[in-house]
């Protein structure tokens, strides 16, 4: 189950036992008590107080604190489309005849899936102590690169197997060649690794950044590469190489937005022409209408 805060209400995700997602209000009809504290029951969400069972529209299943089972109990439930590993949210009160309209209104597959060639190798969740557009608006900063090389000299090789740490420590400097901005919560870069052995070695980076409470924001980190032949079994025998990898990576960029610091400019016009995309937005989305 996945807890957050949209408009300041309490919403929780989960999949059903088909595994299509689901989202209903976190808060138990009974006692009010969050949801999201209980677990999944054979595709419901059981509240851990008295265990009543939520189906992914909101109706209540099982009620085993009563003898007999209340009919038509139900807590709110938000429609949500699921779309290259992100989930949507439609927390507005649903128009069935504008369906059409407002999924055309989700960012593109494109926007949101590793390039042709590209391998999706690992992705990492974080939650961040600061606001969505802070996160954002820092990450594109001009000052502020978007990929950071790995302090190679900490690897460990009980971290990561010899091999792949001999490769990772061969890594050249960063060199940005893509960084595009998808409203509204999507940073995409590209990166490639120069002095790789003379290869044209790439790394894809999507950032999804989200509020998930006031004053905080989830991070989505996805990180995919170019270089891997047989991905899927890398994936599969390596997994945790490349996990451990990019919360590596996504570590250095947050202490990076924490702290303020980011000494390498080498992002240049690219992000430059990113931050003014994303302050021309929040210009247009915060304007009186």
């Amino acid at each position: 189950m996945i807890p957050f805060d949209l408009f300041n209400v309490p919403w929780v995700a989960f999949r059903d036992q088909d595994g299509m997602a689901g989202c209903i209000k976190d808060e138990c009809a009974h006692r009010a008590c969050p949801i999201s504290l209980g677990k999944v029951v054979e595709g419901r969400v059981q509240c851990p107080y008295h265990g009543w069972e939520y189906t992914s529209g909101g109706e209540c299943k099982k009620m085993p604190s009563i003898k007999n089972l209340l009919p038509n109990v139900y807590v709110d439930a938000a429609p949500i489309v699921e779309r290259d590993g992100l989930l949507y949210v439609w927390a507005g009160v649903w128009e069935p005849e504008r369906a059409e309209e407002i999924l055309s209104e989700l960012p593109p597959s494109a926007a949101t899936a590793p390039p042709s060639g590209f391998a999706a190798m690992a992705e990492v969740t974080v939650d961040v102590p600061l606001d969505a557009p802070a996160i954002l608006s820092r990450l594109m900063d001009e000052n502020k690169v978007p990929f950071t090389r790995v302090d190679t000299t900490t690897l460990s090789d009980d971290v990561f197997p010899k091999v792949i740490a001999k490769v990772l420590r061969g890594f050249g400097k960063p060199a940005p060649k893509r960084v595009e901005f998808t409203p509204a919560c999507i940073l995409d870069s590209t990166i490639g690794l120069d002095g790789v052995g003379g290869q044209d070695w790439n790394v894809h980076q999507t950032h999804v950044v989200l509020p998930s409470r006031p004053g905080k924001a989830r991070v989505l980190y996805r990180l995919s590469v170019d270089f891997v032949v047989g991905a899927e079994i890398a994936r599969t025998v390596g997994g945790q190489v490349w996990q451990n990898l990019a919360e590596m990576i996504l570590q250095e960029q947050l202490e990076g937005i924490r702290g303020g610091r980011f000494e390498d400019d080498s992002v240049g016009e690219q992000a430059a022409d990113v931050s003014q995309s994303y302050d021309e937005w929040m210009e247009e989305i915060q304007a009186p209408r």
